[in-house]
C-alpha cells in the first residue's frame, strides 16, 4: 500500500467518522426506540493483492487480510444505544495459516509500558514486531476514530500466538490458536475486550508480508492514533506472515461467535464467504492449485534387523517446502491422504495384546491440550509416540499413538490407531485417526489416514514402540523390503508414490539368515506331556504342551499317540452335538459372546486349551479355550471340539473351532488324537503360534495306566509348508504294586448231546474282576483239560490270515468263520462291547518268505462305541493239552468278559478219547479242570485252577429210586 493511497484511505475514514458523528447527533434528539439486541453486522473478511484485487491464488501470501464489523445499535432520547463487545471467536477459512515464528515478538511489558516520547497510549514495541493495523470507531462518550499498529506479542502459556494493539490507551489482545477438531481451522479470540472502549466499528488488517516496504509509512511508531504517518519505519526482510489455503475449494467461510458485557450468557454468530470487490459481492473460491508443487518423501524401518522378531517401526514423512517461507513463493500442497503399505512379512504381532487397552471415541474426545496422562485415551492403549515439526511454530508438537477400540472408531474397523499431537505451551492439539487393513491371506498391513488437517509441516515422525510386546513383526527371511506410500495432495491431482527400503540381515535372536524358501526353513517343535498325578490306575488330569520356536515354520496340526492304558471314563459324559458346534459364530467380534454364552453344554466340558501367539519371548496367551467331548468325526468314534474365543486384550477376532478326532487302536486300544488344520491367520493377523497347551482335567475323567512300564507320548507335527517333525516325551506312572489284581475265570461247556467222545461241546468263559482302581489283565493263558481238543476241520470255514488281522475284520471274513459271540462290560463306556468271534487261519510267511503254519487263532471282535480286536492263539502242550493264549489284552478296566464258543455241528472243540477208552464228560464231571495263568499290567501274576462245568443233567431222587 503506497503512502498516497494510505492518505486517501484516511480521507475516506474521516468522512465516515463525520457521518457517524452526525448520525449520533441526530439520534440524540430523535424518537426513542427499544434497545437493539446485541449483534455484529456488516461482518466481512477480505484477502487482497497489492493492487487491491481479491487474492485467490492457492498457497500464496496475500498482501493483506482485513476483518471488519459493525455493532448493532438502536437509539433513544439519550442517543445511540448499543451493547459493548466482550468476547469473540473468529474461525478463519479452512487452510489459512500464519507463521508465528516469522517476526520478532514484543514482550508484554513493552506492550503495556508505552513510548515516553509519544505517550502512555502507544505501545513501546519495536517496529519489527508490527504485523498490521487496526482502526475503530469508539464511543467514549462521543464517536471518534482511532488507529493503532497491531503487534506480534509474546503469547501467554497455552497460546500459539498473540496479537495486540492499543486503542485510546486501552490494551486489546487477540489470541491465535487452532480449533480442536473439524478441519483444525485457525481461531482468533478476543477475551474480555475493555468495556470502556464501546467499539461501534472495527477493521483489523494483517499484512501477508509485514516486512514489505509498502507498509513502512504505517508500520509501528510511524502510525499515529489519527491515522497520520510519522515518516518511514522499515523492517528487516523476513518470511511471510500469512499463507492462503493450499487446496482449491470454496467459497470458504469465516465465522464468528460473540457476546456482550451487558449479556455475557447470550451469544450471536454469523459468517461471510470469500468474495470479490463487486457490489453486491460475488463469492469466490481458492484457485490455481495446478501451480502448487507436491513432493513429500518417506522413510520407514523396523526397530530390529532380525527376521521374524518382535519389532517397532520408525516412519517419517518429510516435506521440503521453500515456497511456504518465501515472500513471493507458493507453498506446496498439503497432504490430504496417505496410504502406506508395509512390506509383506511386516504384520501385527499378537504379543502386543498383552496388557494392551484400547481408546474409544469417547476417550479420544476427552483428550485435551492439557489433559493428564490417562484422562482421555488409557495409558495402556499407547503403542508409540509421534513428533511433528512445522516452520510455522517455534516448538514441535509431540504426542502419542493409541490403539483404537475395535468397532468403536471412525471406521468401525478391527484395527485402527489415533495420532494425538499436542503442545500445551502453544495450546495446540491435533487428533488424526488412521485405519489399518491387514491382508486376510498374508497379513500385510496398509494404513490409511484421510482428511489430514491442512496444517503445513516439515517433518512428521511416528515411532511404534519396540520391545517384547512391540506391535509388529519383521519378515521371516533376510533381504530388502520396500514400504510404499500413496500420497494424495489437497490441491488435487494424482497421488504421488513414495518408497522407502530397509534390510533384514539376521535370523531371530541373532541367528543366521533363514532360507528365502519358507519350506526350507527349520521346523523343530517340541512336546511336553503327561499326567499331573502319576499314580497307576488313578484318575489324573492329562496335559499336553506343544511349542514352536521363533523362526520355525508355522504349525498346521498334529497327531498324538497316547500311551497304552491311558483311558477316559466316557460313561455318563454327554456330547456337544454337531448342531451346537455348527452354530458357533466364528465372525470377528463374536468371541465375547461365546465366552458369555458357550454353544456347547457345560456338561460336555472336558478341560481347557491355551494358545500362546506372537513372536518374541513374551507371546500373548489366549486362555479362553475350552475342550468339549463330541461324537464321531472323520471315522473316529469320538472327537474333541476345541472352542477358543480369540479374545486378545482389546481385540476380538471371533471364535476358533478346531476338531480333533479320537481314534482307538483296535489291537491295544491306545488313543490317537488327530487335529484338523490349526488356524494360522485370523482377520489378517498371522497368529504365529508358539505354544499350545491342553489340559483334560474333568474330575474322574482321565485314567492312568495300570502298567508302570516305561512308555512315551509320541506324535507327528505338521507345518503349513508340508514339513513334519516327530516329537515325543517319556511317560511313566508309579505305585503299580499297590493295585489289586484278583481276576476270576468261570468255564462251562454247553450241549448235553456233545459230551461224549467225538462230540463238539460249546464253551462259556466268564472273566470277572474289579474295574477302575485295579490292575488290568495283560495276558491270559488257559490250559483246557485233556478231554478237550481243537478240531479245525469241523469248522464251517476259516478266515484267511490277512483278512482276519485287518481292523475291520467283519468286512472281510466269511460268516462261516464266526464261531461264537463275546461281550465285555466296562465302567468307562455307557454300553458293553459285543461282537463275534472269528476262527482265523494262522498261516503266514516270515521275513524270509517261508510259510509258518500253526493252529488257527480266535479273533474276538468287540464292537460298540469303540472297536477292539483281541487275538487268541492256540497251541498244545507236550502232554496234549490245548492251550489258549490271549497275549496282549488292552490295559482297560473291564469288569466282566463273556466269551461264548458255539458247539454242535460246526463246533471247533471236540471231546477226545484217552489211550484206553472213549470219554463221556458226564461220567466224572468234577475231574475236568483247566489251569489258568493271568498276568496283570502291573506285573502281578495269578495262577489258579478252575473246574470246567459240564452240561450233564443232575439225577433227581425219583430217578434214583426207580433205578434202585
Amino acid at each position: 500500500m503506497s503512502f498516497s493511497r494510505q492518505n486517501s484511505i484516511r480521507t475516506v475514514v474521516a468522512a465516515a467518522v463525520a457521518a457517524a458523528a452526525m448520525l449520533l447527533a441526530c439520534a440524540a434528539v430523535g424518537t426513542a426506540s427499544a434497545n437493539a439486541a446485541f449483534g455484529l453486522n456488516s461482518f466481512d473478511v477480505t484477502f487482497k493483492n497489492a493492487d487491491g484485487t481479491p487474492a485467490t491464488q492457492a498457497g500464496s501470501h496475500p498482501f493483506e487480510m482485513t476483518t471488519s464489523f459493525n455493532v448493532d445499535y438502536s437509539q433513544d432520547e439519550s442517543g445511540l444505544v448499543f451493547e459493548s463487545l466482550k468476547d469473540a471467536d473468529f474461525e478463519q477459512i479452512l487452510g489459512l495459516v500464519g507463521d508465528a515464528t516469522a517476526y520478532p515478538r514484543c514482550s508484554s511489558v513493552d506492550f503495556a509500558t508505552g513510548r515516553p516520547e509519544v505517550g502512555t497510549g502507544v505501545a513501546n514495541c519495536d517496529d519489527d514486531t508490527a504485523v498490521g493495523t487496526v482502526r475503530a470507531i469508539i464511543h467514549i462518550p462521543t464517536a471518534s476514530s482511532s488507529w493503532a499498529p497491531v503487534y506480534n506479542l509474546d503469547p501467554p502459556p497455552g497460546v500459539a500466538a498473540t496479537l495486540g494493539f492499543n486503542l485510546s490507551s486501552e490494551l486489546v489482545t487477540v489470541n491465535i490458536g487452532v480449533k480442536d477438531g473439524g478441519g483444525y481451522n485457525v481461531i482468533a479470540s478476543l477475551k474480555n475486550t475493555p468495556q470502556i472502549l464501546k467499539v461501534f466499528f472495527s477493521e483489523l488488517t494483517l499484512w501477508g508480508n509485514p516486512a514489505d516496504p509498502r507498509h513502512d509509512p504505517i508500520r509501528g511508531r510511524c502510525l499515529s492514533a489519527s491515522g497520520d504517518s510519522f515518516g518511514l519505519c522499515p523492517a528487516e526482510a523476513s518470511r511471510p506472515f500469512l499463507t492462503l489455503p493450499r487446496s482449491c475449494s470454496g467459497p470458504l467461510e469465516t465465522t464468528f461467535v460473540a457476546n456482550s458485557w451487558e449479556n455475557p450468557g447470550t451469544f450471536v454468530n454469523g459468517g461471510v464467504l470469500t468474495h470479490d470487490n463487486a457490489t453486491p459481492a460475488n463469492s469466490l473460491g481458492i484457485t490455481g492449485c495446478e501451480r502448487l508443487g507436491f513432493s513429500p518423501t518417506i522413510s520407514a524401518a523396523p526397530s530390529t534387523k532380525a527376521a521374524n522378531s518382535s519389532s517397532g517401526l520408525d516412519f517419517s514423512l518429510d516435506v521440503d517446502d521453500e515456497g511456504l517461507t518465501a515472500p513471493d513463493g507458493l507453498a506446496q500442497s498439503d497432504i490430504k491422504k496417505t496410504v502406506v503399505t508395509l512390506p509383506e512379512g511386516v504384520a501385527v504381532n499378537p504379543s502386543v495384546a498383552g496388557g494392551l487397552a484400547a481408546c474409544s471415541q469417547a476417550d479420544l474426545a476427552r483428550e485435551k491440550v492439557g489433559s493428564a496422562p490417562g484422562a482421555g485415551c488409557p495409558e495402556a492403549s499407547k503403542i508409540g509416540s509421534v513428533e511433528v515439526e512445522t516452520p510455522l511454530l517455534p516448538e514441535p508438537l509431540s504426542g502419542s499413538l493409541y490403539a483404537a477400540k475395535q468397532g468403536d472408531n471412525p471406521f468401525g474397523s478391527l484395527l485402527a490407531f489415533y495420532i494425538v499431537v499436542r503442545n500445551p505451551n502453544l495450546g495446540i492439539i491435533v487428533k488424526q485417526p488412521a485405519r489399518v487393513d491387514p491382508d486376510p491371506v498374508t497379513g500385510r498391513l496398509t494404513a490409511t489416514a484421510d482428511d489430514i488437517p491442512q496444517l503445513p509441516f516439515s517433518h512428521f515422525r511416528l515411532h511404534f514402540r519396540e520391545g517384547v510386546r512391540a506391535p509388529l513383526t519383521t519378515p521371516a527371511g533376510c533381504g530388502s523390503y520396500d514400504t510404499v506410500a500413496q500420497l494424495t495432495p489437497w490441491a488435487g491431482g494424482a497421488p504421488v508414490t513414495a518408497t522407502s527400503s530397509f534390510e533384514i540381515t539376521s535370523g531371530a535372536n541373532g541367528g543366521g539368515c533363514p532360507s528365502a524358501n519358507p519350506a526350507a526353513r527349520r521346523f523343530a517343535p517340541s512336546l511336553s506331556a503327561g499326567v499331573t498325578s502319576p499314580k497307576a490306575g488313578a484318575s489324573s488330569p492329562f496335559v499336553v504342551k506343544l511349542t514352536r520356536p521363533d523362526g520355525d515354520q508355522a504349525l498346521e496340526g498334529f497327531d498324538l499317540d497316547l500311551p497304552k492304558g491311558v483311558a477316559a471314563k466316557l460313561a455318563g459324559v454327554p456330547k456337544c452335538s454337531e448342531a451346537a458346534i455348527a452354530s458357533i459364530n466364528t465372525a470377528v467380534g463374536a468371541g465375547q459372546g461365546q465366552i458369555a454364552n458357550p454353544s456347547c453344554p457345560a456338561a460336555s466340558l472336558l478341560g481347557s486349551a491355551t494358545v500362546g501367539s506372537g513372536v518374541g519371548p513374551s507371546p500373548f496367551f489366549v486362555q479362553t479355550g475350552k475342550v468339549y467331548f463330541a461324537g464321531p468325526y472323520k471315522g473316529a468314534p469320538f472327537s474333541l471340539a476345541v472352542v477358543t474365543p480369540a479374545v486378545a486384550g482389546p481385540f476380538d477376532l471371533g471364535t476358533v473351532v478346531v476338531r480333533a478326532a479320537l481314534y482307538v487302536d483296535p489291537v491295544d486300544a491306545h488313543v490317537t488324537v488327530k487335529t484338523d488344520p490349526l488356524p494360522t491367520i485370523l482377520a489378517g493377523i498371522p497368529l504365529q503360534i508358539q505354544e499350545i497347551r491342553t489340559a483334560i482335567d474333568r474330575a474322574g475323567f482321565m485314567l492312568n495306566p495300570t502298567s508302570c512300564d516305561q512308555m512315551q507320548i509320541a506324535g507327528k507335527v505338521r507345518s503349513i509348508h508340508g514339513a513334519t517333525a516327530n516329537v515325543a516325551d517319556r511317560f511313566r506312572v508309579g505305585d503299580c504294586s499297590e493295585l489289586g489284581f484278583a481276576p476270576k475265570l468261570a468255564l462251562a461247556l454247553t450241549g448235553r448231546k456233545q459230551t461224549k467222545t467225538g462230540g463238539h461241546p460249546g464253551v462259556k468263559a466268564t472273566v470277572t474282576q474289579k474295574g477302575i482302581g485295579a490292575a488290568g489283565i495283560e495276558k491270559a493263558v488257559v490250559k483246557l483239560p485233556k478231554s478237550l481238543a481243537l478240531d479245525p476241520a469241523n469248522a464251517q470255514a476259516l478266515c484267511e490270515f490277512t483278512d482276519g488281522t485287518k481292523p475291520d475284520i467283519e468286512k472281510h471274513c466269511p460268516k462261516g468263520s464266526i464261531v461264537g459271540r463275546v461281550k465285555a462290560t466296562t465302567p468307562i463306556l455307557d454300553k458293553p462291547l459285543a461282537g463275534n468271534v472269528y476262527f482265523v487261519k494262522n498261516v503266514r510267511r516270515n521275513a524270509r518268505g517261508n510259510l509258518i503254519r500253526t493252529l488257527p487263532m480266535l479273533v474276538v471282535a468287540l464292537r460298540g462305541e469303540i472297536a477292539v480286536n483281541l487275538k487268541g492263539t492256540s497251541s498244545t502242550t507236550k502232554d496234549g493239552r490245548l492251550v489258549n493264549t490271549f497275549a496282549a489284552v488292552p490295559d482297560a478296566p473291564v469288569t466282566k468278559f463273556n466269551l461264548n464258543i458255539a458247539g454242535g455241528r460246526n463246533g471247533i472243540l471236540t471231546v477226545t478219547r484217552t489211550a484206553k477208552s472213549r470219554i463221556n464228560l458226564c461220567s466224572a464231571p468234577k475231574s475236568h479242570v483247566a489251569t489258568v495263568q493271568m498276568d496283570g499290567h502291573n506285573g502281578a501274576r495269578r495262577d489258579f485252577n478252575t473246574r470246567v462245568k459240564t452240561p450233564c443233567a443232575r439225577k433227581t431222587k425219583r430217578t434214583s429210586a426207580k433205578r434202585r
